[in-house]
């Protein structure tokens, strides 16, 4: 809920003849921006959606004058990873036990962004 009010938080949907089928969470910080949460619905996936969420994120961030965009993904999440890797992001280190329901893993992945 804190990021639906926070001031800093930039969060868009995808909609679908009236339904939701994806969304993100993102809080802008002192010089990257903070991607909380990326789902889109499973009936809806592989068709480009994750994508343009991200494409607009970075160009929030890009306005912003943001250097970077980074996130936290489950470690076991490796279709995620294969679209944060498609997209510029990079693995710089794993977060142990990150996870409080499950207790895995997080891996910490960063993206540089290119001055437009």
């Amino acid at each position: 809920m804190d990021a639906l009010s926070d001031r800093r938080s930039y969060n868009l949907t995808a909609v679908y003849q009236g339904q939701v089928v994806g969304y993100c969470f993102t809080i802008a910080m002192k010089r990257m921006v903070h991607l909380l949460n990326l789902a889109v619905h499973p009936e809806f996936r592989q068709q480009g959606i994750a994508k343009r969420l991200l494409d607009a994120i970075f160009l929030f961030a890009r306005s912003g004058r943001k250097s970077y965009v980074f996130l936290e993904v489950r470690k076991s999440n490796d279709i995620a990873k294969k679209l944060y890797f498609s997209q510029g992001f990079s693995h710089v280190c794993t977060w142990q036990r990150y996870y409080s329901d499950t207790g895995e893993d997080a891996s910490i992945m960063v993206k540089r962004l290119e001055r437009t």
